[in-house]
């Protein structure tokens, strides 16, 4: 019984102005706040856990977020992260994250069919002009059959993009 078959997800990123407006593949401005939304959806047979990471790009800052999440910037909260990850069933960070920029986690527990947005927001640094900010998140799931070890699916998010305007002002 492959277990895979019967679970169909859905997740979709937008980066949202301070205003609510999708502003995906537009341009901002040094100084703005950017809102990262990422609706999750799953259809399955049975309850599972999932784990969305996203790693903060480097050209903007990490303000906040209305959802509980775990927001990793230095190795021991990545350790404490992983050992309480680990024995509450959820995904570990996985390898290819870096503590260059903070990671930012949210976890939730899927039942047979539910839907799922978090989001947070960021402030694009005054060093990032003429800079493309790209940002990506990508949701763990275990498919695993009930009792087998874990085997954790990884579903990509599309990616949003923004540039960072130059102002020739700020080069007087």
């Amino acid at each position: 019984w492959d277990f895979v078959n019967t679970l169909l997800l859905h997740n979709h990123k937008e980066v949202h102005d301070e205003n609510g407006n999708d502003i995906d593949g537009e341009f901002v401005d040094t100084g703005d706040i950017l809102e990262y939304v990422i609706e999750l959806g799953q259809q399955s047979d049975r309850n599972r856990t999932i784990t969305v990471f996203d790693q903060v790009p480097p050209e903007v800052d990490y303000v906040s977020s209305n959802n509980p999440v775990a927001v990793i910037k230095t190795q021991d909260e990545l350790d404490d992260y992983n050992s309480k990850a680990e024995a509450d069933g959820y995904a570990q960070v996985p390898a290819g994250f870096h503590l260059d920029t903070p990671i930012v986690v949210y976890q939730y527990t899927g039942v047979s069919a539910t839907s799922n947005t978090f989001s947070f927001y960021v402030k694009v640094k005054e060093t990032a002009e003429t800079k493309h900010i790209i940002n990506q998140a990508y949701e763990y799931i275990d498919v695993a059959a009930p009792g087998a070890a874990e085997k954790l699916l990884r579903i990509p998010s599309n990616k949003v993009e923004n540039v960072v305007r130059f102002s020739p002002l700020k080069a007087v």
